[in-house]
């Protein structure tokens, strides 16, 4: 995936936004194992080999051979199995199927090393009838095979490998997953000559256990000298039904066929003599270009390169990254032969295409893709349109690219990762609605859609994009759960709007989406208390009112009123944060973030502009509050007491919280608990307000009159 995503911590979600440049730059691109699984057809009905080890084929072998057969029989398989020879399996044999009793004496030959006669018993195992032979057809003819392995009669193997995907063909049952494992066993027989042709040493033939699977081909002697023409055709030819035979196997999902594939490529790559006499090969174009294609680059900054006595020179890639020079060796080397081969209609021209241009070779990357019409190859073509500055054009490709897919050439990773780069262009043209839509499809880059929806669009655009597309959770109650892979977001998405009108202060709008009941009812005291508190001639009830909102602020304010993304980052529950922020971002992505994207990022930015933002809201509740009290009482100094300790651990290093604490010194009575101020604080006590507030308003209106009545006098 090009996209980034945070290397450690929980499960983070993918983002394109967080640094444009890079993903948009980024070649498309398949996995090896893909690749490798889908250079042949997989046959219909065809099940994926389900051993991925010796030790799981070995106890499927024992399970399935005792199958069907009795108590009494399945201890004989046992005792037969323990024998040092064929002859003692078989008077262990008791009432065994002549079948599985021949069968298992011929393992033990085999095991044994007497070749000659296991190869006997399973020959006599395939003479029987169909019938009486069903119980171990197929696993005498792959041990027989293996026995001329051993005996080095290499012709007869190989004819061998081939009858036991006959008689599966033929109805035989493959419970082992033989067919996979013949084609690996065949293979090496291929690569075995190639050597040859090579001059290499020998690869070797030593007999394995029946359970298990052929191991990768090692590594072949490199050809230091030219082949001669003839030589260099054999060798392809032998190189190319070795790599047939293991796409055969990759294509039951075999992960030893897969990493075959990947030693065949390794080696063919490594040498150029290999690669020349390879490369014009259509299947084997196509296993290096992709064997290229995947290996794996870095970004910039996973290593330091600066320092003089760096031994590493890293190169720079035509996707905005940089390799190990072997690796860039390796790419520019696959070009170069294919130039040399003068192959000018190559078999996978998509995926040269996306080479070339990973390898800088911009002009062949052009000229690769205009040959092909995949999804991949339109992808590169968006790619080669950004680098010119034509957006216009990049989203035309990414349409054309969208519309194959699903496509059986493409992992299906790659889907949403293309939806996400139509969005970033959709962002980059100033089209806001259509980049919210285009990755909040994706279900992978939720905290890219957060940042439009809650930093680009107006709250009116998404308020009007949610009631059209966004319907409310079936799931009573949900919420939001970053942490999980698959979250609600239809359920986050309306969440996010409430919140953004919460902040807005258009409460009885912002209600009906919030998510949770418990989460809304919280919503609508809050906005009961602040409306309460903002008018009315009774002051201490004001005060009262706004206390209790500042203290729904205070201990619900993320999931009432917090962003989503900067700076609150609800999206991890307030646990971390990221540089999703447009003002973070990484300085390349200013050629990619409009005058208009940045207006309105700063029109939507919450006040304060800080972490936690509803804290600093919940403190100045709090202080506007004590302004509503009389400053000598008890809840006076209780409200300022809270807002101190709700400031306390604020980024500012606690100067709001002193600011406030010195408020109290100014203007508030002392009290016995005030050497704590800012922890530990008692409930305001509003009653003894309100009675010390009638008393001062009765006071004062009796002093006024005595003042009227004092200037009559006069």
């Amino acid at each position: 995936m090009a996209s980034a995503a945070l290397a450690c911590g929980p499960f983070f979600p993918s983002s394109i936004l967080s640094d444009r440049t890079v993903s948009l730059k980024a070649v498309p691109r398949n996995s090896f194992a893909f690749e490798a699984a889908h250079l042949a057809a997989r046959a219909p009905g065809q099940a994926a080999d389900k051993y991925w080890d010796e030790e799981e084929r070995r106890a499927a072998q024992d399970k399935v051979e005792k199958a069907n057969l009795s108590p009494a029989q399945a201890l004989a398989i046992a005792a037969m199995r323990g024998s040092s020879s064929g002859d003692a399996a078989l008077l262990k044999a008791a009432e065994l199927p002549r079948a599985i009793a021949l069968y298992t004496a011929g393992a033990a030959d085999f095991h044994a090393g007497n070749y000659a006669a296991a190869r006997e018993r399973f020959a006599a195992v395939l003479a029987m009838p169909a019938g009486d032979a069903a119980p171990r057809v197929l696993w005498a003819a792959y041990s027989l095979a293996r026995t001329d392995l051993a005996l080095g009669d290499l012709q007869k193997a190989e004819k061998e490998f081939a009858d036991v995907r006959h008689l599966a063909e033929a109805g035989a049952p493959d419970e082992l997953g033989l067919v996979p494992a013949s084609l690996g066993e065949e293979a090496r027989l291929h690569l075995r000559a190639a050597n040859a042709i090579l001059g290499a040493a020998p690869i070797p033939l030593t007999p394995r256990p029946l359970s298990a699977e052929p191991a990768p081909d090692p590594d072949m002697v490199l050809a230091k000298a030219r082949l001669s023409r003839a030589d260099a055709s054999a060798y392809g030819r032998e190189m190319h039904a070795a790599a047939a035979l293991y796409a055969r196997q990759a294509a039951y999902d075999s992960d030893v066929g897969i990493q075959s594939l990947r030693a065949v490529a390794a080696n063919i790559t490594a040498d150029p003599v290999r690669l020349d006499a390879t490369i014009a090969d259509p299947l084997l174009q196509k296993l290096v270009v992709s064997y290229a294609l995947t290996r794996e680059a870095f970004e910039a900054f996973d290593m330091d390169y600066s320092g003089a006595a760096s031994k590493l020179k890293p190169v720079a890639t035509g996707d905005g990254k940089w390799m190990e020079p072997e690796t860039a060796s390796l790419l520019t080397g696959v070009i170069d032969a294919l130039d040399r081969a003068h192959v000018a209609a190559p078999a996978a021209a998509d995926r040269l295409a996306a080479l070339a241009y990973r390898t800088g070779r911009f002009d062949l990357a052009r000229t690769m893709a205009d040959k092909s019409h995949t999804p991949m190859a339109e992808w590169v073509k968006a790619k080669l349109s950004l680098q010119a500055g034509d957006l216009a054009g990049a989203a035309a490709h990414y349409a054309a690219a969208a519309r194959g897919l699903p496509s059986a050439d493409m992992e299906p990773d790659n889907a949403p990762l293309l939806v996400g780069e139509q969005g970033a262009v959709a962002l980059a043209r100033d089209q806001y609605v259509d980049a919210l839509r285009f990755l909040y499809s994706t279900k992978t880059y939720w905290s890219d859609s957060a940042y439009i929806a809650e930093r680009v669009l107006t709250a009116d655009e998404l308020k009007t994009f949610v009631d059209a597309e966004v319907p409310a959770s079936r799931k009573p109650d949900c919420q939001q759960n970053v942490w999980e892979e698959t979250p609600d977001r239809a359920g986050a998405l309306r969440d996010l709007l409430a919140r953004r009108l919460m902040r807005e202060k258009r409460y009885d709008e912002a209600l009906p989406y919030f998510c949770s009941t418990q989460t809304r009812n919280l919503a609508q005291s809050y906005a009961r208390d602040v409306r309460a508190g903002a008018s009315g001639w009774d002051k201490v009830g004001r005060a009262r009112h706004l206390f209790q909102a500042a203290q729904i602020a205070r201990k619900n304010g993320m999931e009432i009123m917090g962003t989503e993304v900067h700076p609150d980052y609800a999206v991890y529950e307030g646990s971390y944060s990221t540089n999703d922020h447009v003002d973070e971002l990484n300085p390349a992505d200013r050629k990619l973030i409009t005058a208009a994207e940045r207006s309105r990022v700063r029109t939507s930015t919450p006040s304060p502009d800080l972490r936690f933002h509803y804290r600093y809201v919940a403190a100045q509740e709090a202080q506007d509050a004590a302004g509503l009290l009389p400053p000598k009482t008890q809840a006076f100094a209780a409200v300022l007491c809270a807002a101190t300790g709700w400031m306390l651990d604020a980024p500012d290093g606690g100067k709001r919280g002193w600011s406030i604490y010195q408020r109290y010194v100014r203007e508030g009575a002392h009290i016995p608990w005030a050497a704590h101020f800012g922890r530990g604080c008692p409930d305001p006590d509003f009653d003894s307000a309100t009675f010390l507030s009638r008393n001062v308003r009765a006071l004062e209106r009796s002093l006024a009159r005595h003042a009227i009545f004092g200037r009559r006098s006069h």
